[in-house]
């Protein structure tokens, strides 16, 4: 499942003329959802069902894809740091993919950069199964998804510490840290949503 959504994330780049890139962090916003219903229904069965997961959407495909805007906001804080770090060139890099971007990213600028929409995503990581399998509106997911890591915040903490520090390595690396780890990481987001998300459901439909 981490392969194909890193082939999903290149083939977006590659067939989307321009602006690949900031539609495929769009479209894996989506698929993300869809992961999350995918890992609920093999903790439940045992099975590993993405078609079946993206079928349950349902009706909920408008609201997945205004909450899949997060992913964008990521991106964004990605590439305000990246114009910080490596100036104006850093739009035409990381924007457009231009080759004539006159910027030279060391791998450890390109992990900063990556690394640094970490804390954000995991404010709102409870987002998507609040939405898709808690059955919450947009604003009520986000705000339950904050709620609920502040809460936690030093688990939660140390998670996004770990996750900060694999991606921060993984251009270094060719992606091997996140290619390892990440299933382990989604596994643990399931772990997380259950054990704080649901034990809080009284609280957070208040």
């Amino acid at each position: 499942m981490m392969v194909l959504l890193f082939a999903v994330e290149i083939l977006v780049q590659v067939g989307v003329p321009s602006v690949g890139i900031p539609v495929s962090k769009w479209v894996l916003g989506l698929l993300g959802g869809v992961c999350w219903l995918a890992l609920d229904r093999l903790d439940i069965d045992g099975r590993l069902r993405l078609f079946d997961a993206a079928r349950r959407v349902g009706r909920r495909w408008p609201a997945l894809a205004g909450l899949a805007l997060i992913s964008l906001f990521v991106y964004l804080l990605q590439v305000a740091v990246g114009w910080l770090v490596l100036g104006p060139g850093a739009i035409d890099l990381l924007v457009f993919a231009s080759p004539d971007a006159g910027v030279a990213a060391s791998s450890w600028e390109l992990g900063l950069i990556f690394s640094a929409g970490v804390p954000f995503s995991t404010l709102l990581m409870f987002a998507p199964p609040m939405l898709l399998i808690e059955g919450m509106s947009e604003g009520r997911s986000v705000v339950a998804s904050v709620r609920l890591v502040l809460r936690h915040a030093v688990p939660m903490g140390l998670l996004a510490l770990l996750t900060m520090i694999l991606v921060f390595l993984a251009p270094a690396t060719f992606l091997l840290p996140v290619l390892l780890t990440g299933p382990w990481l989604l596994c643990v987001g399931l772990v997380a949503f259950r054990d704080i998300a649901r034990q809080s459901r009284e609280a957070l439909w208040r």
